[in-house]
């Protein structure tokens, strides 16, 4: 038998018609993933939005200056990327606590970081968060949407504790004070912090800002194939024939071609586009850009 989905504004009694955070499912997870990209190129949701996109830039500017330093491993940077239990966001069917961003997350990032993505690492293709679904294998929707929110949690607190204060409903069924291991941007180390948050049957949670959640993330590995990596391998292919015809291999023969790794031919791709001074990633996320422009704030 299906549950009844119970949202927060159902739960707390808030009345209003809009809020300005996602108004989740007060007992589980939603299957909705936070999306770094999302929250980068989002408008209205300031100041949390530049504080969100400064955490998560100076935390993959750390990430990057450990493996360009040739350190041995990434120390204290990746070992808090584990599932927050806070957001009610993800995968999980029941409750809201499951066991993505383990270790095992962490040494597949450090691994594809120092090995076959160095090289983009040093010359800036490779320079935000939204970048690692991309090539990075186990990274994906759900992963990132773990590691995005360990590294802006800070964030997320005082955007909920702000909420609290406008609708004092959320508090009605009590606070619990969370100690919690944040990203500090500014120190650029994990730092311990107590939050004062509101609960649901005894457990805290945290609130996300409205638009920094999505079904699937804005740029995945699969579309990064298809529009970045098969777009510069067909136009790699291209040839005009004696009468001057242009004959251009369909996407579709491609994909046939290279039909292993999605994430490895995204780095051969790039990295071989690299040597024709193209940079596929950069033109990659201008497509994402001008989509989301037209077609999702459009017809929101």
């Amino acid at each position: 038998m299906l549950r009844k989905t119970i949202h927060y504004t159902e739960y707390f009694g808030i009345t209003a018609k809009e809020v300005p955070f996602e108004d989740l499912d007060a007992y589980g997870d939603t299957k909705l993933f936070l999306d770094p990209h999302a929250i980068r190129i989002i408008s209205g949701t300031e100041p949390y939005r530049s504080r969100a996109v400064d955490s998560i830039d100076t935390f993959l500017h750390c990430l990057t200056t450990r493996v360009l330093s040739h350190e041995k491993d990434s120390g204290d940077l990746l070992s808090h990327i584990s599932e927050p239990k806070e957001t009610h966001l993800g995968l999980v069917c029941t409750g809201h606590s499951g066991h993505a961003g383990s270790d095992f997350i962490a040494q597949q990032i450090w691994l594809a970081l120092t090995t076959d993505l160095e090289a983009l690492l040093k010359v800036g293709v490779l320079k935000h968060l939204e970048d690692l679904p991309l090539f990075v294998n186990g990274i994906d929707r759900d992963i990132t949407s773990d590691i995005t929110t360990r590294v802006i949690f800070d964030v997320l607190a005082d955007f909920t504790h702000d909420c609290c204060s406008k609708y004092p409903e959320l508090n009605q069924h009590g606070t619990i004070t969370l100690a919690k291991d944040v990203w500090d941007p500014i120190q650029r180390k994990w730092v311990e912090r107590s939050y004062k948050l509101p609960a649901i049957d005894g457990m805290p949670f945290v609130l996300i800002p409205k638009g920094w959640c999505r079904k699937q993330l804005l740029g995945s590995a699969r579309r990064f194939f298809q529009i970045g990596s098969m777009g510069y391998i067909q136009q790699k292919q291209s040839r005009y024939d004696g009468v001057g015809k242009l004959l251009k291999p369909t996407k579709k023969m491609l994909k046939k071609q290279y039909s292993g790794s999605v994430r490895n031919t995204n780095v051969s791709a790039t990295s071989t586009a690299l040597g024709d001074n193209a940079n596929i990633v950069e033109e990659f996320w201008k497509y994402v850009d001008e989509y989301y422009k037209a077609h999702i704030v459009k017809a929101a």
